[in-house]
């Protein structure tokens, strides 16, 4: 049986998480197999983040808490990226999810296919997602753009905006 490790940028994904999210991309990962770590990073004491700790603890989420000496300063991105290759390096998940609206992970998510595991990113439809998704063995949106139908009267990302995002993407 696979083992799966979800990590959760919950400062990125409030919404999602608000919306059900977490308990959503559970029900998805059961078939790939046993979800053996389950971690969310935030600043917990922060009014944003109080409500969601309910909906974590109740799916199992070890609640990781990380201070920001310095504002602007992100810690938790840093605490996430430590925690999740030491489960890479020290473990036998088969499986890492990254659950961020960052693309600042990017060479993290490279670095974890490099070690030959299967990685799953979680986060919004954005040209920043285009180019973390290219660095995953499955990307999963946490917003409906993706499942949108032709009534919607959304739109999609453009062609051209499409072949931006790809240069981007190549160049980095």
């Amino acid at each position: 049986m696979n083992h799966i490790a979800i990590f959760i940028d919950a400062e990125n994904l409030t919404n999602w998480i608000k919306h059900d999210g977490v308990q959503s991309l559970m029900d998805e990962l059961l078939p790939l197999g046993q979800i053996v770590v389950r971690k969310a990073y935030g600043k917990w004491s922060s009014p944003q983040l109080i409500p969601m700790q309910s909906t974590l603890n109740e799916n199992g989420f070890e609640l990781v808490h990380t201070f920001h000496p310095v504002s602007g300063k992100n810690s938790t991105d840093i605490k996430m990226t430590v925690d999740t290759m030491e489960v890479a390096l020290d473990s036998q998940v088969q499986w890492i999810v990254l659950a961020t609206g960052d693309s600042d992970f990017s060479p993290l998510f490279r670095k974890l296919r490099e070690q030959g595991k299967e990685v799953i990113g979680v986060g919004p439809k954005s040209p920043l997602s285009e180019c973390v998704k290219n660095s995953c063995s499955r990307y999963i949106y946490t917003d409906d753009t993706t499942a949108m139908d032709d009534d919607s009267g959304a739109e999609a990302i453009s062609r051209s905006e499409e072949r931006r995002v790809g240069q981007e993407c190549r160049s980095r």
